[in-house]
C-alpha cells in the first residue's frame, strides 16, 4: 500500500510532501559526557622530548559515544524548536502545531509535512547545523519524484487516480540473499525442478 493512501493533506489543508536533509560533520557537535584520549595525529606540534595526547572537547568520529551524543545534541535542537519526540521509539519525532513528522538516523533527515512547515524545520536545522537538503518530493511540478533513503529508493506517482509515495527495500538485501543461499552462478529454468516432473515411464 502506497505511504500516502490515506493522508495527502496537512491539518492546515496544505500538500505533503516529504523531505531529505544530510547534516555535514554531525558527530563534532555534540560534548562528550566522559574523558576520551586520542592519539594525535603526526603533523601535531608535539612537546620536546615527550608523547602527548589529546583530550577531546566536542565528539567524533570513531569514538564509541558520538552517535548517542549526536541523537542527544539533535534531539535537543528540534525539542527546543516544539517537537516532541517518540514514546516508543527516540528516533520519530512530531511538532503537533506544524504537523510535521521527522525520522532522524545518524546525520539523516526525513520529514513529512507540507512545504511551508518542511522550510521550518529546514531553517531550524540551519541555525545549527551545516547541511544540504537532498531533495523534496510531491505531486507539484517544482518538486523531485524520487529520492535515497537508507539505500532504499522513494518514489513518487499516483496509485488510483491520487498522489502516492512507495519506499522501496534495499537491492542490496536481495544479492545477499542469492549469496547467502549459494545461488550466485544459479541458471533459472521456466518450469522449477522440470526434470522431476515427467510422467513414469514417458
Amino acid at each position: 500500500m502506497p505511504l500516502w493512501a490515506t493522508k495527502q493533506r496537512s491539518i492546515h489543508g496544505e500538500r505533503l510532501k516529504l523531505g531529505l536533509w544530510d547534516i555535514s560533520h554531525a558527530h563534532f557537535f555534540g560534548t562528550p559526557k566522559r574523558r576520551i584520549f586520542i592519539e594525535l595525529p603526526s603533523e601535531e606540534p608535539r612537546a620536546e622530548g615527550g608523547e602527548m595526547c589529546g583530550l577531546l572537547q566536542k565528539s567524533m568520529y570513531g569514538t564509541q559515544d558520538a552517535p548517542n551524543i549526536w541523537q542527544s545534541h539533535d534531539s535537543g535542537i528540534l525539542i527546543e524548536g516544539g517537537y516532541k519526540r517518540g514514546k516508543s521509539n527516540a528516533s520519530v519525532i512530531y511538532h503537533p502545531q506544524h504537523d510535521v513528522r521527522v525520522v532522524v538516523h545518524g546525520d539523516d533527515f526525513l520529514a513529512l509535512g507540507d512545504q511551508k512547515h518542511l522550510s521550518k524545520l529546514e531553517d531550524l536545522l540551519r541555525k545549527s547545523y551545516e547541511l544540504k537538503c537532498l531533495g523534496i518530493i510531491g505531486d507539484q511540478p517544482e518538486d523531485k519524484k524520487e529520492i535515497h533513503f537508507l539505500n532504499r529508493l522513494i518514489p513518487c506517482g499516483e496509485s488510483e487516480g491520487r498522489p502516492a509515495v512507495w519506499i522501496e527495500p534495499d537491492r542490496r538485501h536481495v544479492d545477499l540473499l542469492i549469496q547467502s543461499f549459494g545461488m550466485v552462478n544459479a541458471k533459472g529454468v521456466e518450469s522449477p525442478d522440470e526434470e522431476n516432473c515427467r510422467p513414469t515411464g514417458s
